[in-house]
């Protein structure tokens, strides 16, 4: 067994934004990986930290305390030893990040009303909230895993973490990543970023909240539980989210248009059909109930923004209407399978390959670059017209 040591390796820092913005609207990375930090602590007090929490609809009710990283302001590497302080009267509360950077700050009614001013030392030092969020039903716990602790199989690259007697289980969970990585690169023409995954030996509880750390020198971290395992819906939703993870780690700017979905989303499923194949019920996400009586479907306009209330994972109800979202994953899928075949395997990593020299891409230029790459001038009437009955012919051949 291969044991991971805590590496110290390049990653690029994420996102950064005062967290007192964060009242002005909801930052968070796509998918389920949310995210929000600060460069500064001037003039950020208690309360900002709570409602940044509550902004990114974490119930703050459920928790005892703030999980929140310390990192290098210019690098994003944990930093050991620096200190979150809460002034206090007539004591601050001075709070050590331990090995990995994490600060617990309590949650005390009392500090909410209070609302005392923080401070970091030394300078230089940035906090973040940093976490995958995970949950089915109306939250009665919240369960918070680091992997800090536990034992690991990979490199630095990719690895699973886990406890006891799963080291098969995690090993078995590695040879498919490993696999989907390549894949992931393959389609995409970059280097993926680096993925962990924790496995758990139990089934996924209705009611809790999961809130997973990101295991150090990673660049995201998911947990996998047996019955996603054993069902293939893990690796299905983590095919997506890694291809498109990478996709926009690469192209920060491709969903300002997000109009662009339809690109993004579209290259994760088709990356993940390449990995999984299709769940048998794929064809169901374009069914008579969720596209009416329509035959034609504008991808441009058909990805709607998730309704802030749902917090669980797309799971295998990616395109149920009722939680808001779209049959647009699987008519994209369709699109990019038909163009792949029609113009070649290469063809999604070299429109990357373009996308990438942009310092910002809409969603006209991107048709634009496809249309010049293929030569094809009916692209974007095929983008705006995708044919239903095409689609669910084309989804419905490639299902076992």
């Amino acid at each position: 067994m291969l044991v991971c040591p805590v590496r110290r390796i390049e990653v690029p820092p994420p996102t950064e934004v005062v967290i007192r913005a964060i009242r002005a609207g909801m930052v968070a990375a796509f998918g389920p990986i949310l995210l929000a930090s600060c460069t500064t602590t001037e003039g950020l007090h208690y309360k900002d930290v709570f409602e940044s929490f509550s902004l990114m609809k974490v119930p703050t009710d459920e928790l005892e305390y703030f999980p929140l990283f310390l990192v290098d302001s210019g690098t994003g590497e944990p930093v050991s030893g620096a200190k979150f302080i809460v002034e206090t009267e007539p004591e601050p509360i001075s709070l050590e990040g331990d090995r990995i950077g994490q600060v617990l700050v309590p949650v005390k009614s009392e500090l909410f009303k209070r609302d005392p001013p923080l401070r970091i030392e030394p300078d230089g030092v940035s906090v973040q909230a940093r976490f995958n969020m995970e949950m089915e039903g109306h939250v009665r716990s919240v369960q918070l895993r680091s992997a800090s602790e536990m034992e690991c199989v990979g490199d630095s690259r990719v690895a699973v973490f886990f406890e006891g007697d799963d080291e098969r289980y995690a090993h078995e969970v590695l040879l498919e990543l490993r696999r989907a990585r390549r894949i992931v690169g393959d389609t995409l023409g970059l280097e993926p970023i680096t993925w962990a995954v924790i496995v758990e030996s139990h089934e996924q509880e209705k009611g809790i909240l999961y809130l997973t750390i990101p295991a150090v020198g990673y660049d995201s971290t998911w947990r996998c539980f047996r019955e996603e395992w054993t069902s293939g819906e893990f690796m299905d939703v983590n095919v997506h989210e890694w291809t498109e993870s990478t996709l926009t780690s690469r192209i920060s700017t491709l969903y300002d248009d997000p109009r662009n979905r339809f690109i993004g989303d579209g290259l994760a499923e088709f990356a993940t059909w390449k990995a999984c194949g299709l769940l048998e019920d794929y064809g169901e996400r374009l069914s008579i109930e969720q596209l009416g009586d329509r035959q034609t479907v504008d991808l441009l306009s058909e990805f709607r923004v998730i309704p802030g209330k749902i917090l669980s994972r797309r799971k295998l109800d990616r395109g149920v209407a009722k939680y808001g979202f779209s049959p647009g994953y699987a008519l994209a899928f369709a699109f990019w399978h038909e163009l792949v075949e029609q113009y070649g395997a290469d063809l999604p990593a070299r429109l990357v390959e373009q996308l990438a020299e942009k310092p910002k891409v809409g969603a006209d230029e991107a048709l634009v670059l496809l249309e010049e790459l293929t030569g094809d001038e009916s692209i974007r009437d095929r983008v705006r017209s995708v044919d239903v009955a095409a689609a669910r012919e084309r989804i419905e051949r490639l299902i076992p």
